[in-house]
């Protein structure tokens, strides 16, 4: 039995594999306290902010690809620019 075949094969593992899906398609705090019988929001927003990061991390990745060589700002150690500094000692 594989790790996720035993997570999923207990209630905790079930309940946290559940709220994850929804938390990840959109379901609110309130959707997730009434589904689960959560009290307070706690519990709730666990699985939300988790979600909030996973969906900003995927939809930051793409900016990655705007980056180009010419647009990098540093400056390399071969770099002309540094050069004199191999005079200095």
């Amino acid at each position: 039995m594989g790790i996720i075949q035993k997570i999923l094969a207990k209630p905790y593992g079930l309940r946290k594999a559940g709220a994850t899906i929804l938390a990840e398609n959109g379901a609110t705090t309130a959707q997730l306290m009434a589904i689960y019988d959560w009290s307070t929001p706690a519990q709730a927003e666990v699985y939300i902010r988790a979600a909030n990061r996973t969906r900003l991390a995927g939809q930051a990745m793409p900016l990655l690809s705007k980056w180009t060589e010419q647009e990098c700002s540093f400056v390399s150690p071969a770099s002309p620019s540094l050069s004199h500094l191999s005079e200095i000692k």
